[in-house]
């Protein structure tokens, strides 16, 4: 070895040979520089990128975190509709599943308690229309009864206008007695067959109703006064162009666990488009408060009492008009 220079030997093969390799010492250690330079190089791009990385999984990680705690601490701030179905689409994440599921649930407790909100209105706004019309049926009860018995004392006995009287009576009863809003379909139907026995005087044996209801249905519990309105709709509008009156069938049987009533006569039918309409109409839920019982009242005191899955629907037959009620089968409260 010289000053300056590197020498390294190294035999060949056979042994004959030496090979000498000769490095200029300055040449090495810039060659040793530079590779340390690349080296350290390389190094800071590492740790740049492993910054750069360690940055990106605490945005993708850590600020979903902080937001659905912030999502938990004032919700409504966050609901926005359009947000969350963005979201929703984007389901890969499951920090942004969470959130669109969130924002989802609280949107339908928003729903739910608007619904609520309107059902407790309309509850309170019934319930203060059938007390304000409970005065006037008290006076006509009591006035119904003297008449009845002057009728008897003129002809010394009961006579048609005392079974009237007494129809009406059995009806004026029925809708006084306001302590209840559920009553058995045997009691029902009772007060329906009395109404029907008030509108045959008008029409006479030309108005027939025929009962086919399952025994086993009687004692079963359902809203009070659900076949009257509808059996009245029959007669004022299935009817109404008729010369004399017509056929009515109440049918009652137990289907899918549920109570099924139709309601069928064979008077004047409504076009489809009607139909349709009627039935979007009782699909959804429409306040209905007014001194008219019709079907859109019924279908709205069955949907409040026992839940959307029951109510009233309308079926298009070639003549008449149908009515399909659909009510849980409860019994009597013992």
């Amino acid at each position: 070895r010289e000053e300056g220079y590197m020498v390294n030997g190294r035999p060949s093969a056979n042994g004959k040979w030496n090979y000498l390799y000769i490095t200029d010492l300055q040449q090495y250690y810039e060659r040793l520089n530079r590779l340390k330079g690349m080296i350290s190089l390389v190094g800071l791009l590492l740790f740049m990128v492993s910054v750069a990385v360690s940055f990106l999984i605490s945005v993708r990680v850590f600020l979903p975190v902080e937001r659905i705690l912030q999502l938990l601490e004032d919700p409504k701030a966050f609901y926005d509709t359009s947000r969350m179905e963005k979201e929703h689409k984007d389901s890969r994440n499951e920090l942004k599943y969470i959130t669109s599921s969130f924002l989802e649930s609280y949107s339908k407790q928003e729903q739910n308690r608007k619904e609520l909100t309107k059902y407790v209105t309309s509850l309170k706004e019934a319930q203060i229309a059938l007390l304000q019309a409970q005065i006037n049926p008290h006076f006509l009860f009591n006035t119904l009864q003297s008449i009845n018995f002057m009728a008897i004392a003129v002809t010394g006995t009961d006579n048609d206008l005392c079974a009237a009287i007494g129809m009406l009576s059995t009806m004026m009863r029925y809708m006084m007695e306001v302590d209840y809003n559920m009553v058995t379909l045997e009691k029902e139907i009772e007060y329906s067959k009395a109404y029907i026995g008030l509108e045959q005087l008008r029409y006479g044996d030309s108005l027939q109703v025929k009962w086919d209801i399952e025994p086993q249905l009687m004692e079963c519990r359902t809203v009070k006064v659900t076949l009257q309105p509808i059996l009245e709709n029959c007669i004022r509008h299935g009817f109404k162009n008729m010369k004399c009156g017509g056929n009515i069938e109440v049918k009652g049987k137990l289907e899918n666990e549920k109570i099924l009533i139709m309601v069928r006569d064979d008077g004047v039918s409504q076009d489809e488009e009607w139909i349709s309409s009627m039935n979007r109409e009782l699909e959804e839920f429409q306040p209905v408060i007014s001194r008219h019982i019709g079907i859109r009242n019924v279908n709205q005191r069955i949907r409040m009492l026992f839940g959307n899955e029951y109510g009233l629907h309308i079926l298009k037959v070639q003549t008449g008009f149908t009515v399909v009620i659909w009510l849980p089968v409860l019994r009597e409260e013992v």
